[in-house]
C-alpha cells in the first residue's frame, strides 16, 4: 500500500514539476505578463493567459460572457468565450491583479468592473462582441 502510495505521489511530481518550470520561464523576463489577461496574435489567435494557456481563432468567437461572484466579501470576475457554433469555453477567473499588474489579496466589486471595463475594450477593440452580466 505504501509503495502504490508513494508511486503515484511520484508520478504527480513528474506531471507538475515540469509544468511549473515552464511556467516559470515563461515569465521570467516579463514579470508583468503573468497580469496579462489576453494576447493577441498577428495570426487573428487571442491567447487566454489565465492559468494554463488557451488560444482561439478570432474568426471563431461568437462573444465573451463577463459576470462576477464573491466569496466572503472577496470579489472575482469571471468570462467564458462562446464560439459561433454555441459551444462555451471553461470559466477563466480574474481580479484587479489584472489591472494593477500586481498581486492583489482582496478585490472589490468596483475593482472587478474596473478590470471588467478594461478587458471589454481590449476585445471590443479587435472587433469581438461582449456581454456584462
Amino acid at each position: 500500500m505504501a509503495m502504490v502510495l508513494s508511486g503515484m505521489i511520484a508520478c504527480v511530481c513528474l506531471a507538475i514539476v515540469p509544468l511549473f518550470i515552464l511556467i516559470l520561464k515563461m515569465y521570467k523576463n516579463d514579470p508583468g505578463k503573468r497580469y496579462t489577461v489576453f494576447e493577441f496574435m498577428p495570426d487573428h489567435k487571442l491567447i487566454v493567459w489565465t492559468g494554463v494557456p488557451v488560444t482561439y481563432d478570432i474568426s471563431d468567437i461568437d462573444y465573451v460572457s463577463f459576470s462576477m461572484f464573491s466569496q466572503r466579501g472577496n470579489y472575482s470576475g469571471v468570462f467564458r468565450i462562446v464560439k459561433l457554433g454555441g459551444k462555451k469555453s471553461r470559466p477563466f477567473m480574474f481580479d484587479y491583479s489584472a489591472y494593477t499588474k500586481k498581486t492583489v489579496w482582496k478585490s472589490t466589486e468596483q475593482n472587478i468592473q474596473q478590470v471588467t471595463a478594461q478587458l471589454v475594450s481590449e476585445l471590443r477593440s479587435k472587433n469581438i462582441s461582449c456581454i456584462v452580466k
